[in-house]
């Protein structure tokens, strides 16, 4: 099987490549587990994802959706740190 982000062949559950995570499907249980992680870390995948949103965005969702996840800041990431900044801007300035 090979890695759906740069096509390289797996040897476990990382690609020795690029780094990111081989899973099947993406479950609500996943999603889960790396949203608390994932709620402070911004990378350089941030600022190319909004980038590429601005520019492109229907690019972003197809190389999502292939598997081409780990050069893009995740949708769940990014609403789950929404939310969290939300909710301390309702706790401090309210």
């Amino acid at each position: 099987m090979n890695c759906k982000n740069c096509d390289t062949e797996l040897q476990g559950s990382f690609c020795h490549n690029c780094g990111q995570r081989h899973f099947e499907r993406l479950t609500m249980r996943h999603i889960v587990a790396n949203s608390i992680g994932y709620i402070l870390n911004y990378d350089n995948s941030f600022f190319h994802t909004l980038k590429t949103l601005l520019i492109k965005p229907e690019l972003v969702v197809k190389e999502f959706i292939k598997g081409k996840r780990v050069s893009y800041f995740s949708p769940f990431q990014n609403a789950n740190s929404n939310h969290f900044f939300a909710g301390i801007d309702l706790i401090v300035f309210t």
